[in-house]
């Protein structure tokens, strides 16, 4: 009786092994990260329209198995949009989407509710040739100044980002940074460490 009692204990174990190796190899995706483009001018009139696309393989890498998988919606991109202003004891820009308005051609949108009035979310769609999903918006200036749009994750293909304008505006607390003010929140980053955020001025 002991030996079908171990028989039947041992059974079970191989089991719930099974059944965990099973909940292991549950599918991981890895993506890659966006291609985003902005229209290259460094200077726009009121009514022109800044251009702001980007692109993301439909393809995505299973972890488990190594392959190259199609058919896996990719996560949603995402980036602010501020106006440079009079450096403040820590920022030196603020949310700025208001300055604008937002033309939406490809893909759908929605607004980070912490401040919607800094940063969008965007949600692509596929492309005809199902390469690749995209999205595109258009930023109409309505308000002159200069501007700034910093992408959260996204690789930026502008070589010419501008930067120079953002010398008129030196934060003395934090130098070499610039401080986006979200709706009173602030935050961070090196200039020299990121190759995130693309300058633009409307006149």
């Amino acid at each position: 009786m002991n030996k079908y009692k171990r028989l039947s204990v041992f059974i079970l174990m191989l089991f719930l092994m099974a059944f965990q190796c099973e909940e292991d190899l549950e599918p991981q995706f890895a993506f890659n990260k966006y291609k985003v483009a902005i229209s290259p001018e460094a200077s726009f009139s009121i009514n022109d329209t800044i251009w702001i696309k980007g692109r993301i393989s439909s393809y995505a890498l299973d972890l488990n198995t190594n392959d190259s998988i199609f058919g896996i919606e990719p996560p949603s991109d995402s980036f602010g949009v501020f106006k440079l202003m009079t450096p403040a004891d820590a920022s030196n820009c603020r949310d700025a989407l208001d300055k604008f308005e937002l033309i939406f051609s490809t893909g759908d949108f929605s607004f980070i509710s912490a401040c919607e009035n800094a940063d969008l979310i965007a949600l692509p769609e596929l492309e005809a040739d199902e390469s690749f999903y995209s999205y595109r918006i258009g930023l109409k200036a309505m308000h002159p100044g200069d501007y700034v749009i910093s992408l959260q994750d996204g690789n930026l293909l502008n070589t010419n980002r501008n930067e120079y304008l953002i010398e008129d505006y030196p934060l003395v607390n934090y130098p070499g940074q610039i401080g986006f003010n979200r709706c009173g929140s602030v935050s961070w980053r090196f200039l020299a460490a990121s190759d995130a955020e693309y300058f633009f001025r409307v006149e």
